[in-house]
């Protein structure tokens, strides 16, 4: 209570920060006034589904109204303009590969060694020196071209991930969105009830 202001909002700021959470203090009053004064049946995006909910307790309790004015939940996903006809990165088919990279899966000598191994009596010298060789021959994998190439692929696509990011936000404001865009949505949505 005796801290500054500006001492105790940097230290509320960090709190959030670090319990990853945020205050909405105007969200709900704006959502009590848009479903009390303004319409008939207001549409939520998933995210505000949630506290919509509360909202609906708030309105019964504070203003003493039995059922609260319906809300709908929905969803429609309109990236950031510049991310259109763009495709978003997709690092699990690199990752894959990189996994059958790294354990030989596609190599005929793998499968070779593989089969010797459990040909080989179990416990045997025979067995524990094939297993030796197939991992050397892996590790060898390791430094070799293909691999090198892997990662570089894959740090490039870390990279385009990172510079995506802010492009493929679902939680940007729609209101960025060019009229005719929306316009489309509004109208593909309005042929699916139609």
């Amino acid at each position: 209570p005796d801290l500054d202001g500006w001492e105790a909002s940097l230290r509320l700021g960090a709190f959030l920060r670090q319990s990853s959470r945020t205050l909405s203090p105007r969200a709900l009053m704006l959502m009590v006034y848009f479903r009390l004064l303004l319409a008939d049946q207001f549409v939520h995006g998933i995210g505000g589904g949630r506290y919509d909910q509360v909202t609906d307790r708030v309105i019964q309790r504070f203003f003493g109204i039995c059922r609260a004015p319906a809300f709908s939940v929905t969803t429609a996903t309109l990236y950031f303009p510049p991310a259109a006809g763009q495709r978003r990165v997709n690092l699990l088919p690199l990752v894959q590969e990189g996994r059958r990279l790294r354990h030989g899966w596609l190599s005929a000598e793998k499968r070779r060694i593989v089969a010797a191994i459990a040909a080989a009596p179990r416990h045997g010298m025979e067995r524990r020196s094939l297993f030796a060789q197939m991992h050397e021959r892996l590790s060898q994998n390791l430094a070799g071209p293909a691999m090198k190439e892997w990662e570089s692929r894959l740090a490039d696509a870390h990279n385009l991930q990172s510079r995506q990011r802010a492009m493929f936000d679902r939680e940007l404001f729609f209101a960025i969105q060019p009229r005719d865009r929306l316009e489309a949505l509004i109208e593909k949505i309005g042929s699916a009830f139609a």
